[in-house]
């Protein structure tokens, strides 16, 4: 079956070039190649020739606090919206890695030259990673369901390998369609929606998830991006990176077969948020920043009607009766066997949705 073609040129590559003297290279492990480049020079300028058959083109790169707002021409014409290397959020000593952003969509086939550009009065400007997409939109195998997500897709806090809630949302599936659902478990311990501590982020994941040709695709990201102690995300940020994820979905993938759920971020209790991490957040509480990433994400999904909301937030409702005790000191972080049944039904409920 046809498969998008995925590419990441990275800043070294030989299609991308620099101008200006203010261009140094920054190495992280978090970046991708584990290298970028940077700037804070007026007027300087990174261009890139994209291959010929490319049908869109995005940015891999971090955003820090007082990060650039930069210029996006494709072809000499400017590009409208707003392309940043910002965040207002408080985030410690570092910023976030592999962040996705959109430059051009819906190309034709033929050569395009992109060309970013520093601003006067610009601050950071960074360049980690071209993605191109190109070749037939990806249609499906049947019954492969591919979950991305952190510990909690992992299975953390489940009494073992069969009652975590893909498994579950997978049996659910197959009772309901009569047909083989075959899991395949993307979840990585730790993860956030972009790179964060040497870890690739899930949005960089799922180009390679997406050779499996998943049916039915889902997303369960938040427990790590919204509570950490040391880079805690805004709850803009969160919801900003899942735009840019339904993009690169919606270019990539035939969206008339193939079956997207994002969910919102699962509800933490109040012991985890405080206890564990509290982190003096500007948006006034941790509390806060979790239910405004619940709201913002249904916001973002709303925006592609092909793509079907898992409330896990809503579904949760507020119980801490879901979650695994950790320590004496919290109320728990991973979900108990009941939250993973929770999860499964919203899962194969968004699921089932999109199938209906």
């Amino acid at each position: 079956m046809p498969a998008a073609t995925i590419t990441i040129l990275e800043e070294t590559d030989a299609s991308v070039s620099f101008s200006g003297a203010g261009w140094t290279t920054d190495s992280s492990s978090s970046h991708s190649g584990g290298t970028a480049k940077k700037t804070t020079g007026n007027g300087d300028t990174c261009t890139f020739v994209a291959p010929a058959n490319c049908r869109a083109i995005y940015l891999f790169h971090a955003v820090v606090q007082g990060g650039s707002l930069f210029g996006v021409t494709v072809d000499g014409v400017p590009q409208a919206g707003q392309f940043s290397c910002a965040t207002a959020g408080a985030v410690g000593s570092g910023g976030y890695y592999r962040y996705l952003t959109p430059l051009y969509r819906g190309a034709v086939d033929a050569p395009h030259t992109v060309v970013l550009s520093n601003p006067a009065g610009g601050t950071t400007l960074f360049v980690d990673a071209f993605v191109t997409v190109s070749g037939p939109k990806g249609t499906p195998l049947p019954g492969v369901y591919v979950a991305m997500g952190d510990s909690w897709t992992v299975g953390s806090g489940a009494v073992n390998t069969r009652t975590a809630y893909l498994p579950r949302a997978a049996a659910l599936l197959q009772q309901k369609l009569r047909r083989p659902i075959t899991p395949v478990n993307q979840g990585l311990a730790g993860d956030f929606l972009f790179a964060s501590a040497g870890k690739a982020g899930g949005v960089y994941r799922t180009i390679a998830a997406l050779a499996n040709q998943p049916e039915f695709l889902s997303y369960l990201f938040g427990a790590n991006d919204l509570s950490t102690s040391s880079q805690p995300v805004p709850a803009g940020e969160f919801a900003r990176t899942y735009h840019a994820l339904l993009c690169l979905l919606e270019d990539a993938l035939d969206t008339s077969q193939v079956k997207v759920a994002v969910s919102t971020p699962p509800w933490l209790s109040p012991g985890v948020l405080w206890n564990n991490f509290a982190p003096v957040n500007s948006w006034g509480s941790p509390l806060d920043n979790l239910e405004s990433a619940a709201a913002l994400v249904r916001h973002v999904v709303a925006q592609f009607p092909w793509c079907l909301l898992a409330d896990v937030f809503g579904a949760m409702d507020y119980r801490t009766g879901l979650l695994v005790p950790n320590s004496n000191n919290d109320l728990g972080l991973h979900p108990n066997d009941m939250g993973h049944g929770v999860i499964a039904m919203e899962m194969a409920r968004a699921l089932l949705d999109v199938v209906g």
